[in-house]
């Protein structure tokens, strides 16, 4: 499920976070006080936790495995009515109706995609960009589905080799 680093998801705080940003997430640990010659602790990757998105369409809460560079694709921009822009491959699902996924190529001007706790945002444009970018995956460790922007609900296969 490939996103650009402009793409944002929502973490269980229910900020969003761009892909890029959540590269970079990290928290510092409480030093611990030495006993004997043990050096204090380093900063350590936070755990990322957001929400995901179960096969039976539940939102469940889970850890976000840290986003990945994957590759260099075409891309395609959608804007929704709240604002947001999210821009992922054609390939991406995204759920028109629970359990019927719909490729972002075949998205329309209008289409009403699911959202967090049954919301409603309204797809306002859709264009390709120019050229390839870099794209990143993410992945829940629990369930496959996640939230972007706007409590976006998409599918979160799991990378290909």
């Amino acid at each position: 499920m490939p996103f650009t680093n402009n793409t944002k998801v929502v973490l269980n705080d229910q900020e969003q976070y761009s892909f890029e940003e959540l590269i970079r997430f990290k928290r510092p640990v409480e030093p611990v006080t030495p006993t004997g010659n043990e050096p204090p602790q380093a900063t350590t990757p936070m755990r990322l936790m957001g929400f995901g998105v179960s096969r039976s369409g539940l939102i469940v809460e889970q850890e976000l495995l840290v986003p990945q560079m994957y590759d260099h694709q075409s891309v395609i921009q959608l804007r929704l009515s709240t604002g947001d822009v999210v821009e992922t491959t054609p390939e991406q699902n995204f759920y028109l109706t629970l359990g019927v996924p719909t490729q972002a190529k075949d998205l329309q001007v209008g289409d009403r995609p699911l959202i967090q706790w049954g919301g409603e945002i309204e797809i306002t444009h859709i264009a390709p960009l120019a050229g390839t970018h870099d794209v990143y995956w993410l992945q829940g460790k629990d369930v496959p589905g996640f939230l972007l922007a706007s409590g976006l609900l998409v599918d979160g296969l799991p990378a290909p080799i």
